[in-house]
């Protein structure tokens, strides 16, 4: 890792790309706002959290200087009665929040006035409905930007905070290996002798590794640091420095990918007469890149966010950036681990100004959601945008809130496939100030249909097809089958037709694209090559030889196991102990199937047991399909999807 950086503006030009590419449809279909605090009393600055499949969601918020929460679990539809979450007879703000990925286990984090200054977590076991387990380190002194995270299950959990001790601002982290029941005793992350603030922290999904990301002043020069745990927060290695000097460096913002392999900070500083967005990424334990400028020259950027794919290849970063005039929200996008960035996409409008952009990122990073609010006349408005390519093209601006009623400090979350987008703020309903959710559900175009066969006619082509596999989250509404050349096609909802007003003699084939209620997404692959003919009139008619009969096909049938998370194959027909199916098992990665590999590289073939021909296989979490092998007379079958939970 280099503390310095050479020839910025150099690898600037390496590093910021643009790729011609065409937008790819989607539509957000949000529900109506709800009110999640109660009536009455003057609600802001909410953090939610949700579980991987959105059916849980949880909140929590500042009202009348205490902390509150609720719960939904009927996926947004409904909220809990709101319930203090902070010690009565305190005074408290500033709440984080975070839950496990089955939303039950849920962690809140904030800053304690009184009757002391505090940072005090809170724990709940059932998705925020109750809270316990309220434990406080109190600091005596100003304290701020108290942070935590988790790891999937929610058992390891980790909070940063900073405070003054006495003169010297220290950052200090804290973990529980318990879900928040008890904590380790906290000990500072910065250096004890100069001024640190703007603490953010990461945990992998297992929770073992963790990083801190803060600033830290470096006698008249703030630099960003980071630290990093590989056993859980028990230890910690030496800070590196990420930032380079003289920038004044920042605000940093921290991911890091589910296996820890692959860590991001994000910050702002200095470079010429601007506050420029700028990033860095780290593989493994190896040295830090050279930071990028994500925001372009000529104006001031603040404001960051960040949100990664869960192996780290996919990132979006968001900020604000003046243009001359007001603020406006910008993203940019890596598709490769950070090597190379999209040039920023501004998102807000140019008569207003923007400000608070959050983004959130599906695991597979496709799925990919901003929100912001922008000052409307009067009125704050909460705004939101989504990408179905990992920010590469992006949807139209959707405004979430009542622009008759200010509105403010907005929270998002996505759930597991990124179709499902909660967000929250805080907002008037014409007599107080009250926190708002709504549930937004992205839809795309469907994928490509597959299989796609032809069989001639008399200038006519018939084609058949299988359904994709992912209707882009909205039921198919139908088919349209087009032969090449020519261009003639046919239309319909059943999974075959036939194209007619083709000329005899000519070699075609056909391609198949399905439609829903976004659009039409991609042509599947071509068809076999066939020839329309004319009928020949035939001799006087032999008799018929028998029929042969098609090869018999295996039937492969395969669903998720024990709690769905591992593989069952089933295949038929019984061929008794001493003989048994030999099969392959595909992944889906990144939108493609992928035949399961030996770690040589060889496909991995598995073979059923006994006389039942089943086979149980553990794999990781994703979507799976099992093929048989063509033997014994037999053709191949394919099983139907399965999706495999973790």
């Amino acid at each position: 890792m280099s503390s310095t950086r050479v020839g910025l503006a150099a690898g600037l030009c390496l590093a910021l790309v643009t790729t011609a590419v065409s937008a790819t449809p989607l539509s957000v279909q949000w529900s109506a706002p709800q009110t999640v605090s109660s009536q009455g009393a003057n609600a802001s600055r909410p953090s939610i959290a949700l579980s991987a499949d959105g059916s849980r969601l949880s909140a929590v918020w500042t009202q009348s200087s205490e902390v509150w929460g609720a719960a939904s679990d009927d996926s947004g539809t409904s909220w809990s009665t709101p319930t203090r979450v902070s010690s009565s007879g305190t005074t408290a703000d500033y709440p984080q929040m975070i839950a496990s990925d089955d939303g039950l286990k849920a962690n809140a984090i904030w800053y304690r006035f009184s009757p002391s200054e505090a940072v005090t977590t809170a724990s709940s076991t059932d998705g925020g409905k109750t809270w316990g387990n309220r434990v406080t380190r109190v600091l005596g002194l100003a304290a701020g930007n108290p942070q935590i995270a988790g790891s999937a299950d929610g058992t390891r959990v980790a909070a940063v905070w900073a405070y003054d001790n006495p003169a010297i601002r220290v950052v200090e982290v804290s973990w529980s290996s318990d879900a928040g029941v008890i904590w380790a005793a906290p000990e500072p992350i910065s250096d004890i002798t100069k001024n640190a603030a703007d603490p953010q922290v990461a945990v992998s999904e297992d929770g073992s590794d963790m990083v801190v990301a803060y600033s830290e002043m470096d006698g008249t020069d703030e630099r960003v640091r980071i630290r990093r745990s590989t056993d859980g927060g028990e230890n910690w290695n030496p800070p590196e420095v990420l930032s380079g000097a003289g920038a004044n460096a920042g605000s940093p913002q921290v991911a890091i990918s589910a296996d820890g392999a692959r860590t991001y900070v994000l910050w702002t500083g200095t470079v010429g007469a601007d506050r420029r967005v700028q990033i860095t990424t780290q593989t493994g334990l190896g040295p830090w890149s050279s930071p990028i400028n994500l925001s372009e020259a000529g104006q001031n950027a603040s404001a960051t966010d960040l949100s990664i794919s869960a192996d780290g290849q996919r990132a979006t970063a968001v900020w604000q950036r003046f243009d001359g005039a007001h603020q406006r929200i910008q993203s940019s996008s890596s598709q490769d681990g950070g090597a190379t960035w999209t040039r920023p996409d501004t998102h807000s409008g140019s008569g207003s100004t923007s400000d608070n952009p959050r983004v959130a990122t599906s695991p597979e990073g496709d799925a990919v959601t901003l929100v912001w609010y922008r000052q409307d006349p009067g009125n704050n408005v909460i705004e939101s945008v989504s990408s179905a390519d990992a920010g590469q093209t992006w949807g139209p601006v959707t405004p979430l809130s009542d622009n008759a009623q200010p509105a403010q400090d907005p929270d998002l979350g996505s759930t597991l496939d990124g179709r499902d987008i909660v967000a929250a703020w805080d907002g008037s309903d014409g007599t107080d100030n009250r926190i708002w959710a709504t549930t937004g559900i992205l839809r795309t175009v469907p994928d490509a249909p597959t299989g796609t066969g032809a069989t001639a006619g008399d200038a006519q082509v018939t084609a058949s097809w299988t359904p994709p596999a992912d209707d882009g989250g909205s039921p198919i509404t139908g088919y349209t089958a087009t032969a090449l050349p020519g261009g003639q096609s046919c239309n319909t909802t059943a999974t075959s037709c036939t194209i007619t007003g083709l000329a005899n003699g000519t070699p075609y084939t056909v391609t198949v694209a399905a439609t829903n209620a976004t659009g039409t997404g991609p042509a599947s692959s071509a068809s076999n090559v066939v020839t329309p003919s004319a009928p020949l009139t035939p001799p006087a008619p032999a008799p018929a030889p028998a029929p042969t009969p098609d090869p018999p096909s295996t039937k492969v049938k395969a669903k998720a196991n024990d709690a769905k998370s591992k593989l069952k194959v089933t295949i038929k027909p019984d061929l008794g102990k001493k003989k048994q199916w030999e099969f392959v098992v595909k992944v889906k990665k990144k939108g493609d199937w992928k035949t399961i590999k030996t770690k040589k590289g060889k496909t991995k073939v598995y073979e059923t047991e006994g006389s039942d021909h089943k086979l149980t296989i553990d794999l990781d979490e994703g979507k799976y399909k099992a093929k048989s092998k063509e033997a014994r007379g037999y053709q191949a079958d394919t099983s139907d999807v399965v999706k495999l939970k973790k």
